[in-house]
């Protein structure tokens, strides 16, 4: 019985550091920026505010791809070094040959 209820805390556990840490990440979407002074935007716009500048190498876990109205598509990222959630230009991140 102990025994169950262990892998059942691990299970749990697990689950709860996948959300937390993004679920992109643990789905094998690993990115990275190619250029340097990339600005990591709270919303998919150039008139979002900016959270950070990120520079190039910078790994990042990414989620999804928002087309805006002037055609620009923007990455939903997650940088773990950071702890930070945002918006980047898809041109500016590349797929990290790592994984």
């Amino acid at each position: 019985m102990n025994m169950y209820r262990s892998l059942l805390c691990v299970i749990i556990i697990s689950l709860v550091i996948l959300l937390v840490h993004g679920v992109g990440v643990a789905q094998g979407l690993h990115g990275i920026i190619n250029t340097d002074g990339v600005n990591l935007r709270s919303g998919p716009s150039t008139s979002s505010e900016v959270i950070t500048v990120l520079s190039a190498g910078e790994p990042v876990g990414y989620f999804d791809v928002i087309t805006d109205a002037d055609g620009n598509k923007w990455t939903n990222v997650y940088v773990s070094s950071t702890r930070q959630r945002g918006y980047a230009l898809a041109c500016y991140i590349s797929l990290d040959p790592r994984y």
